[in-house]
């Protein structure tokens, strides 16, 4: 079954954050930012307030724009439960018997399926070895607007199917109901798959340099935490409330304050703030700057 909004009219939205490539061609940003003279861009989510911490978003940047890379991402450790994708470094053989090589990111991820269980203390489990991905990337405008310009599917980049959550709908008598069902979903960050390096040969260890992708890593309180829903009276966690992103933003600024002789109470566990304020609330003036370094000798 279908949902439609109207007779022959399949529902359309929420379709994915993948056809951000083609809108931006379709509304002509790619022009605009060439106007502006840019060649490159990073991308990043309103939701993860801290992306831009540190040297993130500059290192990805200076390192995809230094070295003309097509796309990269800013990565970190996963953390154990969390909803989120990982990123992998492709290997396969094409029809034509040739080598394809490049990043990009599985966004749904089936480790129980295949008997990798979560990670523990103890267990040295395989899913660890995975990074995050946090859907923070550097693209190269011109090899994005080719990809959002084509005519075909691969204008919409990682469509699949997702089946994890459930569908509200409307009856047809106007009741609110809610369903077991599937959306087609399109992914930003799988545009990746577009720029796979090809070989006539297998290649060993180390060819993450020749590659038109990369990715870059940090810590990972300076790299994503995002505010994606109401903290509930009911809930065990912060994970991914508003609550639990303005203790990262804390962690950081004990952090940097610490580095700088400034003495700072140290920001807990987020447990222990379940159901009480905050140790102590600063925010850094932009003034100062993004590069904690800088940061450091202004204080000195």
């Amino acid at each position: 079954k279908w949902l439609i909004s109207e007779s022959l009219l399949p529902v359309g939205k929420p379709g994915g954050h993948g056809a951000i490539w083609k809108l931006a061609c379709d509304r002509g940003v790619f022009e605009w930012l060439y106007r502006h003279g840019r060649k490159g861009a990073t991308v990043r989510q309103v939701s993860n307030v801290v992306a831009a911490t540190d040297l993130t978003l500059m290192a990805l940047a200076g390192i995809g724009l230094r070295h003309n890379k097509k796309l990269g991402f800013a990565s970190c450790e996963r953390r154990p439960g969390a909803t989120e994708g990982v990123n992998v470094l492709i290997e396969k053989q094409n029809l034509d018997g040739l080598w394809e090589y490049g990043i990009t990111c599985i966004e749904y991820t089936e480790f129980e399926k295949y008997g990798i269980s979560e990670p523990t203390a103890t267990n040295g489990s395989l899913q660890a070895s995975y990074p995050a991905n946090t859907n923070i990337l550097y693209v190269d405008l011109q090899a994005a607007q080719e990809v959002g310009s084509r005519k075909n599917a691969s204008c919409l980049p990682g469509i699949v199917l997702n089946l994890k959550k459930a569908v509200s709908y409307v009856d047809h008598l106007g009741f609110e109901c809610s369903a077991a069902g599937g959306r087609l979903e399109c992914t930003m960050q799988n545009i990746a798959d577009n720029f796979m390096n090809t070989y006539s040969y297998r290649c060993s260890k180390g060819i993450e340099s020749e590659l038109d992708t990369f990715i870059v890593y940090n810590e990972r309180k300076k790299v994503t935490s995002s505010a994606k829903r109401k903290l509930k009276s009911e809930d065990r966690s912060l994970h991914q409330t508003p609550e639990g992103s303005l203790l990262d933003i804390m962690r950081n600024a004990h952090d940097l304050l610490s580095s700088c002789s400034i003495e700072v109470p140290e920001v807990k566990d987020n447990n222990e703030y379940l159901h009480s304020g905050l140790p102590f609330i600063i925010f850094l003036h932009p003034a100062l700057g993004p590069f904690w370094d800088i940061v450091k000798q202004k204080s000195s």
